[in-house]
């Protein structure tokens, strides 16, 4: 096995549109070395995951309980208009 073998077999188990999502989120990633804490960009990353769905929700959340239901849109990965 080769560190290339083992990067393929990681990439080939994503679904096409998780890895898509993850490779899209570098941008967001990229923040961390700005002024801005973990934590916004976290809910920065939560907000563009929610503007960026398909079909659209809409605008985003908020006010309480926006954070949690920005996280299950993440973590449905598609179904997300089944859970809202």
């Amino acid at each position: 096995p080769t560190p290339l073998n083992g990067s393929e077999k990681f990439v080939l188990g994503f679904p096409l549109k998780v890895l898509t999502s993850f490779i899209l989120s570098f941008s967001i990633i990229a923040d961390l070395g700005n002024a801005q804490s973990e934590t916004q960009v976290y809910e920065n990353y939560l907000r563009w995951r929610w503007e960026t769905h398909k079909p659209p929700l809409g605008n985003a959340p908020r006010g309480v309980g926006a954070i949690a239901r920005m996280r299950l849109v993440v973590m449905a990965q598609g179904n997300s208009k089944l859970l809202l």
